[in-house]
């Protein structure tokens, strides 16, 4: 469910700032800020404690970076976040409108509908896979979402027409659902519910928001140099790089 909500806004986000888009360029950021801003008093006014309620739990042992860093199913996770926010954030987000835009006669109206396509695609996956994380085990639905991601994302830049770049989209879309709950419920798994994980919990986000901002920079680069479907195809091997990662990680008992 975090996992769900969390990327849930990340892809809703451009979808309703493109429907936005009519009011200029400057009312995104102030609709952005009065958003977090009710966010940040909605969690306020949640975490208040109530009269009678139960009382706060006890502070827990931190769990140090260094520990987490020992076990290789952390840093394999490290690999798969920063490929997640490469691939299914950065890239997606910021090149996908680019290349609608060159190629197709609408590119706006193919550019909304593929991201729409895609958080159809992430939004349905996401009702089964927290489930089946649970039954059939975290590492085979993060390698299945690697897999799917890096092969449809590689494909993007073939089509040449809206209903194949629709159907890839929901495709890798599929992929970003299989994956993102089992690697965050593997990354609860390591900390466990007997001690308090901040930094290895932040050092994860980190990781993923900078494969986040580097994809635009490296495949916009790559886009402009050797064309969009090679900059696509970039985004498949960092995939496939990371599913070898993930697969010859040492097993952890917990997962």
């Amino acid at each position: 469910m975090y996992a769900s909500a969390f990327l849930v806004g990340n892809i809703v986000g451009p979808v309703i700032g493109a429907a936005l888009s009519f009011l200029g360029f400057r009312a995104p950021f102030v609709i952005y800020g009065l958003a977090v801003a009710a966010a940040a008093v909605a969690v306020g006014v949640l975490t208040q404690p109530k009269p009678g309620g139960e009382a706060l739990p006890a502070a827990k042992p931190k769990m140090h970076l260094r520990q987490a860093w020992r076990a290789p199913t952390y840093r394999a996770l490290l690999v798969a976040g920063f490929t997640n926010g490469f691939v299914n954030m950065g890239a997606r987000v910021a090149i996908l409108p680019l290349f609608a835009a060159s190629v197709f006669a609408r590119g706006g109206a193919a550019a909304g509908f593929a991201l729409t396509a895609f958080a159809f695609g992430m939004a349905v996956t996401l009702q089964f896979s927290g489930r089946l994380a649970d039954s059939l085990g975290r590492r085979p639905l993060v390698a299945a979402g690697l897999a799917t991601s890096g092969v449809f994302t590689a494909l993007l830049g073939s089509a040449t027409s809206v209903w194949p770049l629709i159907i890839l989209s929901v495709a890798a879309g599929i992929g970003s659902g299989l994956m993102s709950p089992a690697t965050q419920a593997s990354l609860a798994d390591i900390i466990g519910n007997e001690r308090s994980g901040g930094t290895v919990l932040s050092t994860y986000q980190m990781t993923q928001d900078a494969g986040t901002i580097l994809a635009p920079l490296l495949i916009g680069a790559v886009a402009e140099a050797a064309g969009f479907q090679a900059a696509f195809g970039v985004c498949g091997a960092v995939c496939a790089a990371a599913l070898i990662v993930w697969l010859t990680a040492g097993k952890e008992t917990k997962l």
